[in-house]
């Protein structure tokens, strides 16, 4: 009998009916079709304000909402529940502003969110569950700061200012890091949802600021460099899946810099070769057997002057002029032999090529 009278201690008391509401001393009981409340009258101006308790239901009439005001203003334990009576959200408010600990449920009554407010912000540690149960995310709120809302959820999400941690509905975990007013700050560190490291770096006001680094799920390294007020600045690196290195440049505030910037394709060749120096950069391309591509200059990334195209035994295939970009005029472009050639690269004009649009 002692089990059984303890489990019924610990068990959720059902929603009152709403005629059980019972108004304080002076409040008149007012009642409609889906809403239950108490009112007082100003003696002065005649004007009714809601004080004691409130509750409204829901198209069936099961209880949705039941709470308390004091003078017209939100005071005292808030409960929301669900169609079938289990609560779905409670917590409570003083003066209008949610205070204390909060907490949402699941249909099944188990943890949603648990957290603490004062004087109506979140504060201290909230944490959030995937609906299979797993810890979702976890942190600590910095109530000093600017809060960062999410116009579809009212409740912290783990994107208000504080340190955070996140894990995946399997429980691995898949980020740790830091929100300010703007955004991201500091050192994040983000892992795929079965476990391998995807992505480490430094942010400044939600942009990236610092080294960063990027991994293959086979947990090799994809790239490493470093940025600057969220641009690539420095030397950086990247390599293939399977550890060979495919480009090797240096940035200078999101363009390339000064000196010799290199790709290579998936099996190693070399593909792409960038000369650069005051802003302007010789680029050139090479097809899989390393002969020349293509060859042209780039001022930013934009084309200009004449590019030219190279068929594998070395003759011309295509011949263009750039302004700013763009095409300028007719191209020229040529056929190039379907087998490999022992001439001296004679061409054969075809026709012209329009202007790019």
């Amino acid at each position: 009998m002692t089990w059984l009278l303890a489990i019924l201690a610990c068990a959720e008391p059902k929603p009152a009916d709403p005629r059980e509401v019972v108004c304080p001393p002076g409040a008149a009981k007012v009642e409609e079709v889906t809403r239950v409340w108490c009112e007082v009258e100003d003696e002065h101006t005649g004007r009714a304000t809601k004080h004691g308790p409130f509750v409204e239901l829901d198209g069936d009439g099961n209880i949705e909402v039941r709470r308390t005001y004091a003078d017209g203003k939100l005071d005292g334990l808030e409960t929301r529940y669900y169609p079938r009576g289990h609560v779905a959200v409670q917590g409570s408010y003083a003066a209008g502003e949610r205070e204390g600990v909060w907490e949402w449920r699941q249909k099944d009554g188990a943890p949603r969110l648990r957290g603490a407010y004062e004087a109506g912000k979140p504060v201290g540690v909230w944490q959030g569950w995937h609906e299979n149960d797993q810890l979702e995310f976890t942190g600590t709120i910095d109530a000093t700061a600017k809060r960062r809302r999410n116009p579809s959820d009212h409740e912290p999400n783990g994107f208000d200012p504080g340190a955070w941690a996140r894990w995946s509905d399997a429980g691995t975990l898949h980020m740790v890091g830091a929100q300010g007013a703007k955004g991201k700050v500091g050192l994040w560190s983000e892992w795929d949802e079965d476990g391998p490291p995807r992505s480490v770096a430094f942010f400044v006001d939600n942009e990236e600021e610092g080294p960063a680094f990027k991994f293959w799920k086979s947990g090799g390294l994809q790239s490493a460099g470093s940025y600057r007020a969220g641009k690539k600045h420095g030397h950086w690196q990247e390599w293939s899946a399977d550890g060979e290195l495919k480009a090797d440049e240096t940035y200078v505030m999101g363009e390339l810099g000064d000196g010799v910037h290199r790709q290579w394709g998936r099996d190693g060749v070399l593909s792409q070769v960038q000369t650069c120096a005051d802003g302007r950069c010789k680029s050139e391309t090479f097809h899989a057997d390393g002969t020349v591509q293509e060859v042209g200059e780039l001022i930013g990334q934009r084309r200009t002057g004449v590019w030219k195209q190279f068929c594998k035994d070395g003759s011309l295939e295509e011949s263009q002029q750039f302004v700013d970009g763009r095409a300028e005029g007719p191209g020229e472009k040529w056929t190039c032999s379907r087998r490999p050639s022992r001439t001296t690269g004679e061409k054969r004009p075809s026709r012209t090529v329009p202007p790019k649009k």
